[in-house]
């Protein structure tokens, strides 16, 4: 994939920052813990189940349920995609992990997944059975394993759900030749529409990085997992379908720091932000979060010009 493609994934890259304090004036938990909600799991495939999807072949590989109540949620299919070969020197179909994200709704044991199909959970002589059957699919059946979660400290049972982006604030600042920082602009946003910010960016200051920063479109969701994991939801734009980037997230500070580091072995290897750190607090009390995002110093495809971008989203549980 062209470079650019990941330039907004970039932003995520930088210092994040969840800057929240308690609410002076409700001390009431807006963000309960989810973890406890029916539906909510991570399983894992002992074995992979293949169908056609994305004009491709497909190896499902994983399941996790993120619910917003106790029947519907988030579900994030893993699967390996088998994409057709490009060149006349390679001879089969190239293997890459991807994730897909879903509206389910939940009952008995069994998700409807909106665009998907069902995935139904049963428990056999202490086993783990999955039901699976694609829309216009044979069914097929598959034993799992559910994943312990890995992070149980307050902070992430908080941030433990599905995010929407209610309004960002947008900064532009410009590297001089001598490494020193221009004048940063911006302006705010509603929602997280990297095209208009690109767009607002050409009309008020006659700089032109909208194919770097709008390629993916904005940012529909974020969703942070009981087990490290950190997952950006993209709508698509210019011809580019919307796309899931999952990252592994680790403690610094108990709560407060984070590293992470991208699972997308495609991502990786097509740019150079391949780590990131970040530092958390919620306001259970507002039941937001504000999420700063940063890029590193990036060089504009038009002109050269070095440049770098930070994004300041208000998070809302979706």
């Amino acid at each position: 994939m062209k470079k650019n493609l990941f330039l907004a994934v970039a932003l995520f890259v930088g210092a994040i920052g969840f800057t929240a304090c308690s609410s002076d004036s409700d001390d009431s938990n807006k963000l309960p813990d989810t973890s406890t909600l029916s539906g909510a799991t991570t399983l894992e495939f002992e074995s992979s189940i293949y169908y056609n999807g994305f004009n491709s072949p497909l190896q499902l590989t994983g399941f996790e349920a993120t619910p917003k109540t106790n029947n519907e949620g988030t579900a994030m299919l893993q699967y390996t995609r088998y994409i057709p070969p490009r060149a006349k020197e390679m001879k089969a179909y190239v293997p890459a992990v991807h994730y897909q994200i879903y509206a389910y709704t939940y009952r008995d044991g069994v998700y409807t997944i909106a665009g998907f199909g069902t995935v139904t959970v049963k428990k056999e002589n202490g086993q783990l059975k999955l039901s699976i059957k694609p829309d216009g699919a044979t069914e097929e059946t598959v034993t799992a394993t559910a994943v312990t979660p890995t992070v149980n400290d307050p902070v992430s049972k908080s941030l433990y759900r599905s995010w929407i982006v209610a309004k960002t604030e947008f900064t532009y600042t410009e590297i001089n030749s001598d490494g020193t920082e221009k004048k940063a602009v911006g302006a705010q946003f509603a929602h997280a529409d990297l095209v208009k910010m690109g767009e607002w960016l050409l009309q008020n200051e006659n700089v032109d990085i909208r194919r770097q920063l709008g390629s993916r479109g904005g940012i529909e969701r974020i969703i942070f997992d009981m087990n490290g994991l950190f997952i950006i939801h993209f709508t698509g734009n210019n011809g580019y379908n919307a796309t899931v980037n999952v990252a592994q997230m680790k403690w610094v500070k108990q709560g407060k720091e984070f590293d992470f580091s991208w699972l997308d072995e495609e991502l990786m290897g097509n740019n150079n932000f391949e780590n990131g750190q970040g530092t958390i607090t919620v306001d259970n009390g507002k039941g937001i979060a504000t999420l700063g995002l940063a890029g590193d110093i990036t060089q504009n495809a038009n002109n050269g010009t070095r440049y770098k971008v930070a994004l300041t989203l208000t998070l809302k549980p979706e």
